[in-house]
């Protein structure tokens, strides 16, 4: 009986360790780089793009109709992360990055496209000089940060991972 319990343990834990791996311990997942979680965020962002209505001043998730700082907010909530509504509250969040450069997938990112120097636009950056955001134009889409109209609205960014 004995011998029958230790192989049934053996064949056992060698059918579960390729499984084990599937799962992060501790130790892996302290070692998972900011950029992997960040890219997912962005990514996830940019497959709202066709299914969320924007509405200014609107944070309804349950319809899907969210404006610019609802949109990331619910992005992010999808990670687990709380974010406030209003672009002005979140850049208040995390850490402020204040060049383009030091951007990383994932961070937020603000602008202004009213009072010059002042937030009032949120949008998720997804790296190459580009953003995902929700505009009341085109929805939720991919921007580019370098030419047209967003390339000198940038004001700062945010790390929240």
């Amino acid at each position: 009986m004995m011998k029958k319990m230790m192989v049934t343990f053996a064949v056992c834990a060698t059918l579960l360790a390729p499984a084990a791996s599937l799962f992060p311990t501790k130790a892996s997942a302290a070692a998972t780089s900011y950029p992997d979680e960040g890219r997912d965020i962005a990514y996830t962002a940019g497959t709202y793009s066709g299914k969320v209505k924007y509405s200014f001043g609107t944070n309804n998730p349950s319809n899907l109709v969210l404006d610019c700082s609802a949109f990331t907010k619910y992005i992010y909530g999808l990670y687990g992360i709380d974010l406030p509504w209003g672009s002005k509250a979140q850049a208040n969040m995390g850490q402020r990055i204040y060049k383009e450069s030091d951007l990383q997938p994932g961070d937020l990112v603000f602008f202004s496209v009213g009072t010059p120097g002042q937030i009032n636009h949120a949008g998720i950056y997804a790296g190459n000089g580009q953003f995902i955001g929700n505009s009341p134009s085109v929805g939720v889409s991919t921007f580019s940060m370098t030419t047209g109209y967003w390339a000198d609205r940038f004001i700062s960014g945010v790390r929240m991972l």
